[in-house]
């Protein structure tokens, strides 16, 4: 029953709107603190505003809103996984699939025992990563599978921001191909546009949309 009431409540709107204002207000902080005009806190380089660009679609996309993005789709997966009774330090290699500038990778960088790997379609973006983030190993990829790893590469997969951009039957094949590189019990977490805003949106608004994340993480290979 308590786990009943929690899910009513995670799913309230009132909720999700609160959590929504938090975190414009939490933005706006960083943005007029001065705080990463030079240098990030973990040490990593900051990409440069037309990569940041690139990505969101923002222009003068903030740094600060970009680092805290980053980190909050890591603490995401990680508290994903927790659920599922997994931790980040036991997945072996991970890969982040349309890994852009490596806003969310750059937050792996300190696991010493898992093997990261970053792909993106736009190679200016894998140009950037390579010399600038050399804890993980980037790759272009094309916009159809397959990818070039061997079957039951990984322990976990994530996506954010990607699928909204891509029709429903390249969604399929890169699942397809996902389940293939994943091992056995792997994970697979990737994020969509809420269905809400389905309605009436063009392809410019799903193009500069900046979708809210929806993850899964399955206890066996999906």
């Amino acid at each position: 029953m308590t786990g009943r009431i929690r899910e009513t409540l995670r799913k309230s709107p009132a909720l999700v709107g609160l959590r929504l204002l938090c975190w414009k207000l939490r933005f706006r902080l960083l943005r007029h603190s001065g705080a990463w005009k030079t240098a990030a806190p973990d040490g990593l380089p900051v990409p440069p505003e037309e990569l940041r660009f690139l990505i969101s679609g923002i222009p003068g996309y903030p740094v600060g809103d970009f680092l805290e993005m980053g980190r909050h789709c890591f603490q995401l997966i990680r508290a994903m996984l927790h659920r599922q009774g997994v931790e980040l330090e036991d997945l072996g290699a991970v890969l982040d699939f349309g890994c852009g500038c490596g806003r969310t990778l750059r937050n792996f960088a300190r696991l010493e025992k898992t093997r990261l790997y970053g792909t993106d379609y736009n190679p200016v973006l894998i140009k950037w990563c390579r010399p600038n983030l050399a804890f993980a190993r980037f790759e272009v990829n094309r916009l159809e599978p397959p990818l070039a790893y061997p079957p039951e590469t990984f322990g976990l997969v994530y996506a954010f921001s990607v699928f909204t951009h891509l029709p429903e039957a390249l969604q399929h094949l890169w699942i397809e191909d996902f389940v293939r590189i994943l091992r056995p019990g792997g994970h697979l977490l990737f994020s969509t546009m809420p269905e809400r805003e389905l309605p009436g949106i063009s392809a410019t608004a799903c193009h500069r949309a900046r979708p809210l994340v929806v993850a899964s993480a399955p206890n066996d290979t999906p």
